[in-house]
């Protein structure tokens, strides 16, 4: 009987060309959805982690510091570890044309050097005598076309000895900016010959091993279990942050990968459903002849789902295929409007059986109940055939005096079904009315407000890169002097930052302690009970300046008056720690003590500033820090000298001063800039990427639901032939049918208008409140189009279904042939 059933069904699917291509192309677009967000998400969040990594250094999971090499060699093949690879620190490359930027003199092994993003051909790896690797930019900067095999001469700085020698290069690496700093390596003699110099032995001198372990899954318990297994101390390991922040998808993130794919199932369950639904109640007595010969109602919906099943054999390699290369096209899409500078797919196989299961889960959840519809099928119950609702039945208590009322009746009959289908075709037109409405609308006042309040900014490039350094990383005069000097030069801004310590009164410094982690206090208890103080970033403004403050203030006032007494000073609220922030309850208007360079200092809180934009701070925190605004007065008598965090420019022409500040920075490599103008192009770049990622997800979820609206009014005029033969046998017209189906067609589709206006704004002002940078506003035209595409369809929906009727034989439908 199996065989025969076999049989009988690809029979079937050769036969039902029409229905086997639809739920072909169901499955087929559910595939490809579902492969193409996983991948696009997956994709992303590798190329976000493998940016914070660059940003680290290193894509190693962790670092452990202060071990020697033999202690290394002990742990390196442990199975826990991938990769480990071993460094040594000589000293620093300190030329002045390398001021800008922190050059390292490492002894590193083969695989430190990749673990630290430094790529090289397979033979330039291994280092003998006076060999050694270069940062490309450390020659562009000292001004040197070299080569490989070139030789250089260089001034080493080691254990503040300075050494001068002549080395060969074997291996050039292209560093970026982006990265902490450069290397210069040295091979292991060197190393020994240095160390035999100065009566040392390599096993008196510590290094440290990059780890990259084989699962990036519980890396702390992972780093835990080694360090009791080879007795590290736990103080010398630092975990690489990198992972730390993108190890997970975040709840937002996951939330809306759940409901795309939600939406995604939940539109071809109808889909198919519909389809199935149709057939079986062509075939209601197909199904009850094999009754007659003995067939079971299991194997009758053995036989549905098997259907579904050979389709979905087919279709599911081909979605995963064409999901992977849609994947490729919308890639693209997202990264020009975001600042993760490459991303790659990478052949994630849980990405592909996830898909698998789920698409064939589809398939699955929507033939089952047609399925057990088929298997209940009675040989003497085939001739009657109307759609009803299958759980509740009800009397008919409508009034058919009137077409209309005929068609409220018909158009909700079957009231599970049509709110499936409603919703379905209302989620994708929320969707396509919230990103019209949104990204024609975008508010670049909210996108650049935590980003720019002037024309230009300019700073190092290790502030942009989260890594500011003070003492090395400030805007010098010379260049400052140089803007100011441009005829397109309008007017500037100086910020400064410098570091100190804020003294705690006993009640802050007890708020402190009680909401520290284990972790955090033995890291910082000593100073912190000792000093009762905390680490201070004292950042001063121009007096007019710090008026910008006021937009931030969440308790306390501040006035041009109060500024030039040089006795108030705002700060943040939020310490950092090891684990996120906390508040200390700082009191407007009370004493604030400072431990500067100078001395003691003593200010009243004006006010607590929350939620500052970038350019008011370098973003390069330790735990225990917070942040002091004072004006450049006060920063004077606590500091002698203090660097230029950053210039804040406006111009008098955009292109003319353009030009000049790319001619000037190209003898500041190390310095960049941010621009108001390009930082709205980027937004507009994000938007139009919104506006096409969004509109081909709304799109597909659109044609899903068209397609359901289809199939639920083809179901509603097939499955009653007999019943509309009647209503023409007792003197109904072909027009009054077709003005009937106008009429069941117009309202199921104005429900569905309806709802999605209803959902617009509430959804809107949801998605608005994380995205601030757009403003909804209703978009009118998508609207006209909406509702000239429905009125098309319904139209020709209705005359298709009487043409199809006013072709055949108006006795054979009273037969329900």
């Amino acid at each position: 009987m199996k065989g025969i059933t076999t049989q009988l069904n690809y029979k079937k699917i050769k036969a039902s060309k029409l229905r086997t291509t639809l739920i072909f192309v169901t499955l087929l677009l559910t595939c490809i959805m579902i492969t193409t967000v996983l991948n696009v998400a997956l994709s992303m969040k590798d190329a976000s982690e493998l940016e914070y990594c660059r940003q680290s250094g290193s894509y190693g999971h962790a670092k452990l510091v202060k071990i020697s090499e033999n202690h290394y060699n002990g742990f390196s093949s442990d199975p826990l570890i991938s990769r480990a690879g071993f460094s040594m620190s000589l000293g620093l490359f300190e030329e002045h044309e390398m001021a800008h930027r922190l050059v390292k003199v490492n002894y590193m092994d083969e695989n430190a050097m990749k673990l630290s993003f430094i790529d090289l051909d397979k033979n330039a790896y291994a280092l003998t005598g006076k060999e050694i690797i270069i940062d490309q930019m450390i020659l562009e900067s000292l001004g040197l076309n070299l080569k490989e095999k070139d030789t250089i001469t260089l001034n080493l700085k080691i254990n503040h000895e300075i050494i001068t020698d002549t080395f060969i290069i074997k291996g050039i690496y292209e560093g970026h900016t982006i990265y902490p700093e450069s290397y210069l390596m040295v091979s292991k003699d060197f190393l020994k010959e240095y160390l035999n110099t100065h009566n040392l032995d390599l096993s008196q001198v510590k290094g440290e091993a990059l780890i990259y372990l084989k699962s990036g899954f519980k890396t702390l318990s992972q780093l835990e279990t080694l360090a009791s297994k080879y007795s590290w101390d736990l103080e010398n390991i630092e975990i690489n942050r990198a992972y730390m922040s993108t190890s997970e998808l975040g709840f937002e993130g996951i939330l809306m990968i759940v409901v795309v794919i939600a939406l995604f199932i939940i539109g071809s369950y109808l889909l198919i459903y519909n389809i199935y639904l149709i057939a079986i109640r062509k075939e209601i007595k197909f199904f009850g002849l094999l009754k007659t010969i003995g067939m079971t109602d299991k194997q009758i919906k053995g036989m549905v789902i098997q259907q579904g099943t050979f389709i979905a054999t087919i279709g599911i390699p081909l979605g995963l295929l064409f999901g992977y290369l849609l994947t490729l096209a919308v890639l693209p899409m997202i990264t020009k409007g975001i600042s993760i500078s490459s991303v790659t797919i990478k052949p994630h196989l849980s990405v592909y059986l996830f898909a698998t299961l789920f698409t064939y889960f589809t398939m699955y959840i929507s033939s089952i109940k047609p399925a057990k519809i088929a298997g209940r099928v009675h040989p003497l119950e085939a001739i009657r055939s109307v759609d009803t609702d299958y759980t509740i039945k009800r009397k008919d208590q409508v009034k058919r005096n009137s077409l209309f009322n005929l068609a409220k009746y018909n158009a909700f009959r079957v009231k599970r079904k049509v709110v499936l289908v409603v919703l379905s075709l209302s989620i994708s037109l929320i969707l396509s009315f919230i990103i019209f409405g949104s990204t024609t609308n975008m508010s670049p006042e909210a996108f650049l407000k935590d980003k720019i309040d002037t024309d230009y900014n300019i700073g190092s490039e290790n502030f942009y890169a989260y890594r500011y350094d003070f003492s090395r990383d400030g805007v010098p005069k010379d260049l400052i002097d140089s803007i100011e000097s441009f005829d397109a030069f309008d007017s500037g801004i100086k910020r400064y930052v410098n570091y100190g310590y804020l003294h705690l009164n006993d009640h802050e410094y007890s708020a402190i302690k009680e909401r520290l982690t284990k972790e955090d206090q033995q890291l910082y208890l000593k100073d912190l009970m000792d000093k009762k103080r905390v680490s201070g970033r004292f950042y001063g403004l121009e007096n007019d300046d710090m008026m910008v403050l006021q937009n931030y203030l969440t308790e306390g006032s501040i006035s041009k008056e109060m500024v030039d007494t040089n006795t108030y000073v705002y700060v943040s609220r939020l310490f950092f720690k090891s684990d996120g922030t906390m508040e200390v309850p700082y009191e407007v208007g009370e004493k604030i003590t400072l431990d500067t360079p100078l001395g003691t200092k003593t200010y009243t809180i004006g006010g607590i500033v929350e939620e500052l934009p970038y350019y008011l701070y370098e973003r390069n925190f330790t735990s225990l820090t917070t942040m002091i605004y004072m004006n450049t007065t006060q920063l004077g008598e606590c500091f002698r000298d203090t660097p230029v965090m950053l210039y804040a420019v406006n111009y008098k022409d955009s292109s003319a001063f353009n030009k000049d500040l790319t001619e000037l920075l190209k003898r500041y490599p190390q310095y960049s800039f941010e621009n108001r103008a390009i930082l709205i192009q980027s937004l507009d770049d994000f938007t139009q990427m919104v506006k096409n990622v969004g509109l081909m997800i709304s799109g597909i979820l659109g044609l899903i639901g068209l397609l359901n609206f289809i199939n639920l009014s083809v179901t509603n005029t097939i499955i009653r032939d007999s019943e509309f033969a009647i209503l023409q046998s007792i003197g109904m017209t072909f027009k009054q049918i077709f003005v009937l189906l106008i009429y069941e067609n117009s309202l199921l589709m104005a429900l569905v208008l309806v709802i999605s206006l209803l959902g617009i704004y509430p959804l809107s002002a949801l998605a608005f409140t994380v995205m601030p940078i757009y403003k909804f506003t209703m978009t009118w035209s998508i609207l006209f189009t909406t509702l000239g595409v429905f009125s098309v369809l319904i139209l020709t929906l209705s005359a298709y279904a009487c043409l199809n009727y006013k072709q055949r034989n108006l006795v054979n439908r009273l037969r329900f042939d």
